[in-house]
This record gives C-alpha cells, sequence and structure tokens, in this order.
C-alpha cells in the first residue's frame, strides 16, 4: 500500500516500528506474496491487491461488490478449484485515493500520503469525506472529521497513537 522509500513518511510510529521488523523478516525468509483474494482497479488503469475480509469489515458497499460478483462468477469459489483466482474489482478513485481507503480498513488510519501543504491537505480529506460516504465507511468519514478539525492533521488517530481512546478504554 506503500513505497518501501516512504518509511520514514509514516505518522503512525507504532507501524513504522511493525514494518521495519517486517521487512527484515521478510528480506530474510524470501516470503512470497501473501493471500491476497482481490484486486482493485483504480480509473488510473492500477491494480492493487488486497483481502476481502478486511476491506468488507469498513466498507458496505465494496462488501456488496465482492457479494455480487460471487454470484455473477461462481466458478471462482468452486472449493474443488486448487487455483483461486482474485476477484477484480474496478473502483472509480485514483490510486492515491485508493491507498488512503486502503490504509484506512488495514490500519484504522491513514498512515502516510497526505500533503504537508495545508491547503492540499484539506483538499485531499474533503475528497475523503465523498469517499467515505460514496464507499459507506462511516470510520473513514469520522477520521477525516477528526483531522479536519485537529491541529495537527498528519498525526496517527489508530488506537495505538491515540491517547483519547487509552485514557477511556475500559
Amino acid at each position: 500500500v506503500w513505497n518501501s522509500n516512504t518509511q520514514n513518511d509514516i505518522y503512525c510510529p507504532w507501524m513504522r516500528d511493525k514494518r521495519q521488523s517486517l521487512s527484515a523478516v521478510a528480506e530474510s525468509s524470501n516470503c512470497e506474496e501473501d493471500d491476497t483474494d482481490c484486486l482493485l482497479r483504480t480509473n488510473d488503469n492500477h491494480t492493487v491487491p488486497a483481502h476481502i475480509t478486511i476491506l468488507s469489515a469498513k466498507s458496505a458497499k465494496l462488501e456488496a461488490a465482492f457479494r455480487f460478483q460471487r454470484f455473477s462468477f461462481p466458478e471462482q469459489n468452486n472449493p474443488h478449484i486448487k487455483e483461486k483466482q482474485s476477484i477484480l474489482i474496478p473502483i472509480n478513485l485514483s490510486l492515491e485515493n485508493t491507498t488512503f481507503l486502503i490504509q484506512h480498513c488495514y490500519h484504522g488510519s491513514i498512515i502516510s500520503g497526505l500533503s504537508s501543504n495545508h491547503e492540499k491537505c484539506c483538499r485531499q480529506l474533503l475528497d475523503l469525506a465523498f469517499i467515505a460516504e460514496e464507499y459507506i465507511m462511516y470510520s473513514l468519514l469520522i477520521e477525516v472529521e477528526m483531522r479536519l478539525l485537529a491541529e495537527k492533521p498528519l498525526k496517527c488517530f489508530c488506537w495505538c497513537c491515540c491517547h483519547t481512546i487509552r485514557k477511556h478504554a475500559p
């Protein structure tokens, strides 16, 4: 979801540390591609691999798209076929916005890629608010609202970094 050269651009310190340790493990074990089961095709013709269960948990629109694909092409879900094909879902988003959407689905917060320019960052967040509405992602809409109201919109709002959640958690 992000370029390996953007290690220092990750807002979340927990994710930055995790990414460093995972990179070291991957290099030493020659890991192959993980078991992603869907591909999102952006409007600028990029394909982004992902996991259906993770995206479906955050977006009702994507969940419906995956369900429609399964019913439309039942041969892809046949348990007797050993080689599963990834479900391809065309989405009407740029690669940048798709990346933000996937970061939020996987991590619970946008962890890199927002502009440090205040005006451009606000434009990106407003675009994400519309995307959150379109893809029925209430948690993304809440994050966008928090970032628009925050003094530091580039800070991470994940469960690990957000001090408010830790103070009030049981």
